[in-house]
């Protein structure tokens, strides 16, 4: 079994661990302060998670905006994109783990970018 744990920097003391299916080869805090939400790459895939860490208002926040899959409209996600990675919701088990989002890629994914804020 694989962990990935959640610190807090200023006392050293760990305050989440999740198990997931792999080395963890990237993590990325979500830049927007209004959401708790981390992206995690291992493996061949990406999952969002909400840590369940900080302020409860912004941890409920984020999971009321995961917890309904936006509509696949056939004209947003072309083809080509399709056979690249995979959208999935999650099961109960995962959603109660803190994993909202599960991405597939088809090849190992060793780092996740997120835009710059203007």
């Amino acid at each position: 079994m694989l962990y990935f744990l959640v610190w807090e920097v200023q006392t050293g003391r760990c305050l989440k661990t999740f198990t997931l299916g792999g080395v963890v080869r990237w993590v990325e805090w979500c830049p927007n302060k209004a959401l708790s939400l981390l992206a995690v790459a291992y493996n061949s895939e990406v999952v969002l998670l909400n840590p369940g860490v900080g302020d409860k208002l912004i941890i409920d926040k984020t999971d009321n905006l995961l917890a309904e899959a936006p509509e696949n409209q056939e004209n947003v996600i072309a083809e080509r994109v399709a056979g690249v990675a995979q959208w999935e919701p999650v099961d109960i088990e995962k959603w109660d783990s803190g994993i909202r989002i599960l991405i597939r890629h088809y090849k190992t994914v060793t780092q996740v970018c997120l835009p710059l804020q203007s």
